[in-house]
């Protein structure tokens, strides 16, 4: 028979919550197939990022994202019979829920336990497989196996260029030097501009002083001539 669906996506059920809700109006004679489409429409319509699917003969609506932030809940019109509400009601744990929220990613690389990022295991720092990504399809468990890496062409011309231009390469090694030799010239300039300016200093205050003696000097002078003028018997020659 025909059936109403409610169906509520939250998105941040572990905050304040972010709840889009639609209704799918399944009608009587419709197959199976059909009504997957209806609701996938009804989803996608919505933005809603979640897919439907027929998996051992029941119907499943999936968020496509990971985490305990989220949550589906289906509700249907038909309280009694065969509605999608009562479908789900049975004694198979894997599909008697109509309400279901995600649970987060959880795994190991290397036998360390991982970092998540959505459906992505990421490498812990400190190890040599650090930063490593590996997507991880909803549903799975289990060992994925072996992956194994190498350095490539780019990762050897990389350590060739740190070689030359890294912290410790030899270009920095030689401008390190040359700094150094820059500093050292730098530091006898200013040492030599701070004795020359001294040595003028003390020429100048000598210089001073002289004028000063020739001063006295010159007034010395005046004074012995007009003396030796007032001498009897004295001349002098000009």
């Amino acid at each position: 028979g025909g059936e109403t669906l409610t169906i509520a996506v939250n998105t941040d059920t572990q905050g304040t919550g972010k709840v889009t809700s639609l209704q799918v109006n399944l009608t009587e004679g419709m197959s199976l197939n059909q009504q997957v489409k209806a609701i996938q429409d009804a989803l996608d319509r919505k933005e809603v990022k979640a897919n439907v699917a027929i998996e051992s003969g029941k119907m499943i609506i999936r968020h496509t994202e990971y985490g305990d932030n989220y949550q589906v809940k289906v509700t249907s019109n038909i309280s009694n019979g065969t509605g999608f509400t009562t479908a789900l009601l049975n004694t198979d744990p894997n599909y008697s829920k109509q309400v279901a929220t995600g649970t987060n990613l959880k795994g190991t690389i290397n036998g360390i336990t991982a970092k998540t990022d959505g459906d992505l295991l990421v490498g812990d720092s400190g190890f040599g497989f650090e930063g490593l990504k590996v997507r991880v399809d909803n549903d799975f468990t289990g060992s994925a196996g072996t992956i194994r890496l190498n350095d490539g062409l780019g990762s050897s011309f990389t350590k060739l260029l740190d070689n030359f231009v890294g912290l410790d390469g030899s270009f920095n090694s030689k401008i390190k030097s040359y700094d150094n030799i820059i500093e050292r010239i730098t530091t006898q300039i200013t040492n030599q501009q701070t004795r020359t300016t001294r040595l003028e200093e003390r020429l100048r205050s000598q210089f001073a002083r002289l004028e000063v003696t020739l001063g006295q000097l010159n007034s010395t002078s005046t004074s012995l001539t007009a003396q030796l003028k007032t001498l009897p018997g004295v001349v002098r020659n000009n």
